[in-house]
């Protein structure tokens, strides 16, 4: 058993602290509880019996009802591509690349046609604007302020450990840990698609 890999699909090797072990049938049986029970619990004229069959088959897989391996989350990421421009027609949309089955299907011949005249999109200028993208997030990134925990100032001088004027820590505005997620969905979106140069931006891009 193995979860089927999509191109935003999200496992337990990608949730922080667990690795490649955690891919066996068990984790494969409690992400299905997860899913089917959350996918039931919509209809809340059956509420009180999901949770009543939740708890039971979690308790078979040896998890409790209330721990954070056993909480619903989505298991699928999302990254849209704005203004994607047909050549042709001059028609404009915002993509999906990870969940959006126009340019998700199994059979890449079939993917990246535009849905207003059916021809298919220039995949050289696709990743273009997706190595555009990546540059211009990992700048963002180095040029960003430090700014003070307690009072909320951007600190005057980078080279500083605490705040001048409340002696508070200093933190990034942006984290290094929403940077590398970012840097993990452009890894996946250039795996799914091939995109070969973007993959290599990403690479180096990447802490």
């Amino acid at each position: 058993q193995a979860f089927p890999i999509r191109a935003g699909s999200v496992t337990l090797a990608d949730k922080e602290g667990e690795g490649a072990a955690s891919h066996t049938s068990r984790s494969v049986a409690l992400e299905f509880i997860k899913t089917v029970c959350h996918v039931l619990s919509l209809d809340t004229s059956v509420e009180d019996e999901v949770q009543r069959m939740r708890r039971a088959l979690l308790a078979q897989v040896g998890h409790r009802e209330f721990s954070s391996i056993s909480t619903f989350e989505s298991p699928g990421q999302s990254f849209v591509l704005p203004d994607l421009i047909c050549n042709h027609c001059n028609s404009c949309r915002d993509v999906d690349l990870m969940r959006d089955p126009a340019v998700t299907s199994d059979y890449p011949d079939d993917n990246w046609h535009c849905n207003n005249c059916g021809i298919r999109h220039d995949l050289d200028k696709v990743e273009l604007k997706l190595v555009e993208h990546v540059q211009r997030r990992s700048t963002r990134y180095q040029l960003q302020d430090l700014r003070c925990t307690k009072c909320h100032k951007v600190a005057k001088r980078s080279m500083s450990q605490r705040c001048s004027s409340c002696s508070g820590n200093l933190e990034c505005d942006d984290s290094p840990e929403e940077f590398n997620n970012d840097m993990r969905i452009m890894a996946r979106v250039a795996q799914f698609h091939e995109f070969h140069w973007l993959q290599e931006i990403v690479e180096n891009a990447a802490m």
